[in-house]
């Protein structure tokens, strides 16, 4: 079976020197499961050096010399994989230096037209802002996976024909292993860690919320690892432009610390993807925060903690929770309550052998790796050929 992957490909051979939390990794990753479950996978990379070949039975081909014809399948990885197919198919073409693609509208045209396509999402959202144009496209797709469970029912809501299917969140943080340094200026103090942005659309922004755990806890050190920020003040979200280059607002690093009000709290320079497990691996409590009540979004930062075994205080409502009661990788709070949130931070904090790190590890590679999740898509194609 000869597979097409369209998804954040675009720097796909650069991920691990990238910063955190990038989409092109997740994208690797599920072209590489394909290609070791048996599917001859091809990957479509936005830039024409990412080109090559990895195996017999995988490969990374500039996404304007795709032709739709030659696979017998199509699957999208993320929302944004089939916006910015429509918009290919419809004259947008990229033009940003070496990352220009798009020449060919039939092309693109031909792919969102295959006869057996997939898509995997990570939260329950339209495919396209235009309504009947979403409609279309979501018509067009054989199955659709998304990552949390009650996301399946918000999304027969939304599209009460299509066939969608709960597909495991997954994490590659296992594959990571602990480095022979710690990242953390010193180990006197716990080290809480937050991994992520800073920006959301809860009521409360995640600096906010730290700002607060933090008052309440003057002998924890806490450490937020970020490419952005938002400003308290204007409500502008800002990438911190010592950890993130191109365009966009930028925010200089120092002026991004002056955000930060209270000294046991540390705003880093982002780490790179493969830099940023270490901060997990060497810290002795990760936190999490869910954006609303009822979230139906896969939270990439819990999965990453969990991946790592580092125990984790996440908020109520966060999809992940059942799995913490589950394998007891941390402890849940209240949602809202930061009160809540510090005793529960102090638990952890005192009791580190209840959390059984190398075992949480172990469950994660079993069961939430993307060699699992490729395994329920497989399952899921032969339903809907």
């Amino acid at each position: 079976m000869k597979l097409l992957l369209i998804g954040h490909l675009g720097n796909i051979h650069h991920t691990d020197n990238e910063l955190v939390h990038v989409s092109p990794t997740r994208s690797r990753e599920f072209a590489l499961e394909f290609s070791k479950a048996g599917f001859d996978t091809t990957a479509g990379a936005y830039w024409p050096d990412a080109e090559r070949v990895l195996s017999d039975t995988l490969r990374y081909v500039h996404i304007d010399k795709l032709n739709a014809n030659d696979y017998d399948m199509v699957f999208c990885h993320l929302v944004l994989s089939v916006q910015q197919l429509r918009d290919l198919a419809h004259g947008v073409q990229i033009t940003q230096g070496a990352q220009a693609y798009g020449k060919d509208q039939a092309k693109f045209q031909a792919i969102l037209d295959h006869p057996r396509k997939y898509l995997q999402l990570d939260a329950p959202r339209p495919l396209y802002s235009d309504s009947q144009v979403a409609q279309q496209l979501v018509d067009g797709f054989k199955a659709i996976g998304v990552a949390t469970q009650n996301a399946v029912s918000k999304w027969k809501h939304m599209y009460p024909h299509s066939n969608v299917e709960w597909v495991n969140a997954a994490t590659i943080a296992y594959k990571y292993p602990k480095g022979p340094k710690s990242p953390y200026p010193s180990h006197d103090r716990p080290n809480v860690i937050y991994l992520g942005r800073m920006n959301d659309a809860s009521g409360v922004t995640p600096l906010d919320k730290i700002h607060f755990i933090a008052s309440k806890m003057p002998s924890v050190n806490f450490h937020i690892v970020t490419n952005k920020i938002r400003d308290s003040k204007t409500d502008k979200v800002f990438a911190i432009n010592e950890l993130q280059t191109g365009a966009g607002r930028e925010l200089r690093y120092n002026d991004a610390c002056k955000l930060v009000k209270l000294p046991n709290i540390f705003l880093h320079r982002g780490a790179t993807y493969a830099q940023s497990f270490d901060w997990m691996h060497y810290a002795d409590c990760a936190i999490g925060f869910t954006v609303r009540r009822g979230q139906d979004v896969a939270s990439c930062k819990t999965w990453e903690y969990l991946g790592c075994g580092v125990p984790v205080v996440i908020e109520e409502d966060t999809p992940e929770t059942w799995l913490l009661k589950e394998i007891f990788a941390g402890e849940i709070a209240e949602y809202g309550n930061w009160e809540d949130f510090v005793k529960k931070i102090q638990f952890v904090l005192d009791n580190p052998k209840q959390y059984k790190r190398r075992k949480v590890r172990k469950y994660i590679a079993q069961n939430h790796g993307y060699d699992s999740r490729v395994k329920q898509w497989a399952e899921i194609m032969e339903r809907y050929v």
